[in-house]
């Protein structure tokens, strides 16, 4: 009988404090959106080409966010410089790109640095190469016969400033004319190039694993 009593009173004491419950959480709805909507007035800080570029190809990234040292991919870094999220920093104001982690250190606290994944030995990075490589090797025969890519220009390395073959340094150091090069391919070739990195990186890594027998084979760069 006292159980009973004992969760009747827990039920009205939830019924009472409901709507205080629910002030809180439309408090809480309501300042999310305002600050949402602040952000957007802002606006991207950040170079939104250099930074679609990283994302795009899934470059490393190191920098504070939140009062934090924050390692990762540029893939999730999108939380920290969209206006359209309420965590959207806009001290974060300025996007280097460097060769490598080591070079990545001794930035001020509103720099993101951010640097090629060269995946498991090297394998995604040359295997982006690759990809643009194949890319600019479809001629007008090759285009009208690949019914998956729907662009009908053939394209050339030097129309775009670069030579063959493409290095990672030209990530870095020439990333505007290959960010003309990758947003001049198809979406579906763009996919396709990523697609097929992971897949190999991820093939690569596993091979050295099973020859390891079972021993663990370190990666020190996110997929």
């Amino acid at each position: 009988m006292r159980k009973k009593y004992i969760s009747i009173l827990v039920v009205l004491l939830l019924v009472l404090m409901m709507p205080i419950i629910t002030q809180c959480t439309s408090e809480d709805e309501n300042e999310e959106a305002r600050r949402i909507v602040e952000n957007m007035r802002l606006g991207m800080v950040i170079c939104e080409d250099k930074y679609r570029f990283a994302h795009d190809l899934h470059f490393n990234v190191r920098f504070i966010g939140e009062g934090e040292l924050r390692y990762g991919s540029a893939q999730w870094l999108n939380r920290f410089v969209e206006p359209r999220f309420a965590s959207f920093d806009p001290n974060l104001n300025e996007l280097v790109f460097v060769r490598n982690e080591s070079e990545s250190e001794g930035f001020p606290d509103n720099v993101i640095v951010a640097w090629p994944n060269v995946g498991f030995n090297g394998v995604f990075m040359q295997e982006v190469i690759n990809g643009f490589h194949n890319a600019i090797d479809r001629d007008e025969t090759k285009l009208t016969e690949t019914n998956w890519i729907r662009r009908g220009t053939v394209l050339t390395l030097e129309e775009f400033g670069l030579s063959y073959p493409l290095t990672v340094g030209d990530f870095v150091d020439n990333w505007e004319q290959v960010n003309s090069l990758l947003r001049a391919l198809d979406l579906n070739e763009e996919e396709q190039i990523i697609r097929v990195a992971m897949y190999l990186n991820g093939q690569a890594r596993e091979a050295a694993e099973a020859d390891s027998d079972g021993v663990t084979v370190d990666e020190h760069v996110d997929e």
